[in-house]
């Protein structure tokens, strides 16, 4: 678990953060069958050309990365932190997530939703999110010279007259597919004036 950050898991029979997913047209309820599995990467623990600045990094800033994925199982992973500013201001959040998806489902595909990553603010205007379905994230590469497909994700939102608002990065696999993951780097909020 990153520090500072709360960290939410939905049992199995649980229904995920998107409580609806595609299936073959359809859309159905989105139930978790497992915990996800959550990690932290040390940048000496993968690849040189996975690590900082390389062409194929999972590491965006720092010496760790955080991967979740479900392992077979659809599930979720939200990671919550409340922040703190003056009443009004605006606060300027952002995150970069990679979502891949490696292997196709027995039908030889995967859903566009199979993948579902979120960023999100609770101000004072209420909720703010930069939601992505897979089938988008796999379009973007928002990182310089990366044969990665890094999504940068981006809210903005006025604080609470109490001072605080609530920020969220919700990650979720619909399905339980063989090889897909999620990797979260480079968080931060600023206050604007």
């Amino acid at each position: 678990m990153p520090n500072g950050w709360q960290f939410y898991s939905p049992a199995a029979g649980v229904t995920l953060p998107f409580p609806t997913k595609m299936q073959e047209g359809k859309i159905v309820a989105a139930l978790a069958d497992d915990y996800a599995e959550s990690e932290l990467f040390l940048a000496e623990s993968l690849p040189p050309d996975e690590r900082l600045g390389r062409s194929r990094a999972l590491i965006l800033d720092g010496n760790t990365v955080v991967r979740t994925h479900g392992a077979w199982r659809a599930s979720a992973v939200v990671l919550r932190q409340t922040l703190s500013a003056p009443p009004g201001a605006l606060v300027h959040a952002t995150g970069y997530i990679l979502a891949e998806s490696l292997r196709p489902n027995a039908q030889g595909k995967v859903e566009d939703d199979d993948l579902v990553a979120a960023l999100r603010l609770y101000g004072a205007a209420g909720l703010v999110e930069d939601k992505r379905l897979l089938v988008v994230m796999q379009t973007h590469n928002d990182v310089p010279n990366s044969s990665r497909h890094w999504n940068r994700f981006e809210v903005v939102a006025p604080v609470h007259s109490s001072g605080q608002l609530l920020l969220e990065v919700v990650l979720q696999q619909n399905w339980g597919l063989e090889s897909e993951w999620f990797f979260i780097d480079n968080f931060s909020a600023v206050v604007r004036p």
